[in-house]
């Protein structure tokens, strides 16, 4: 957890003045002076114990995803849902849904879909497709991919984390890109849950490099991510950060200002696609900063 604190001399000073003050005779009382806020910053560092729903610490590593049945990429720097995931009795396939990790000794939680697509395997032949959604882990940068290729799903198109920092989350709107064939499933979309309510101050975006190599520049090109804060359970104010508007695509990671969202519990994440048409709806964050 990084702790990033303004100075508190100017009041210190402002103090002594009026502790020095050569009347003596004014007796009206001095108002405390309102503390500066402190900020919290998940940047999901090695050094800011992130970890598990079980309280394990996070280990990125190696991961094989598959799709009938067989290995069809591996990752290297990885962690996401799928180890968590349990049989199910009535499709007998392996599921997860919820927060699976989380931040500042478990105040901040993300969550995840996972299921292995037994239930979409209409032959029944129980042929593992790796199925998931909400928020993984990564630590792989890919600044040199020429075309679109799923391989890259955990990649983001960036040097590394936001601000030098080496780890970041992917997101992906499996809801979105599912729209119209499946029905939407809670966590499938990325979704960060709060133990108490805090005032969000800014993230960082940046573009997957499976999304980013997907566009090529044309004029009608749009893909955006909407962030929307809630509170007891009643839907607030959103902000939108657009990732790739016609010929321009983000290069890198860019701020996103949530001051906006005031007092929240929960944020979710929208990702924002011409209706009718397939976009990859993956997005990475990095360094969410908290009040």
């Amino acid at each position: 957890m990084k702790l990033l604190q303004r100075s508190f001399m100017a009041v210190l000073m402002a103090a002594a003045f009026v502790a020095c003050s050569d009347d003596g005779k004014d007796d009206t009382p001095n108002p405390e002076p309102t503390p500066d806020p402190t900020y919290r910053v998940v940047s999901f560092e090695q050094d800011e114990n992130v970890t598990d729903y079980l309280g394990q610490p996070v280990t990125l590593g190696p991961v094989d995803v598959y799709s009938s049945g067989s290995v069809a990429n591996s990752q290297e720097h990885v962690f996401w849902a799928k180890p968590y995931a349990t049989e199910e009795d009535d499709y007998e396939q392996k599921y997860w849904q919820g927060p699976y990790f989380q931040a500042l000794d478990g105040e901040v939680m993300f969550g995840g879909y996972y299921d292995d697509g037994t239930i979409w395997d209409m032959s029944m032949s129980g042929k593992v497709t790796d199925t998931w959604g909400g928020f993984a882990l990564s630590q792989q940068a890919n600044k040199q991919a020429s075309t679109s290729d799923y391989a890259n799903q955990f990649d983001v198109w960036a040097t590394g984390g936001a601000n030098g920092t080496a780890t970041f989350a992917v997101g992906y709107d499996s809801n979105t890109a599912g729209e119209g064939y499946m029905e939407p499933k809670e966590y499938n979309a990325p979704q960060i849950d709060f133990a108490k309510a805090v005032k969000p101050v800014c993230l960082y975006l940046a573009n997957s490099t499976y999304t980013y190599t997907y566009f090529t520049g044309e004029a009608t090109d749009s893909y955006a991510v909407r962030i929307t804060g809630w509170l007891n359970g009643t839907e607030g104010k959103s902000v939108t950060c657009t990732l790739v508007d016609g010929t321009t695509r983000v290069e890198d990671w860019v701020k996103v200002d949530l001051t906006s969202l005031g007092e929240v519990d929960k944020l979710t994440f929208k990702s924002l696609i011409t209706a009718g048409t397939y976009t990859p709806c993956y997005f990475c964050l990095d360094d969410l900063t908290l009040e």
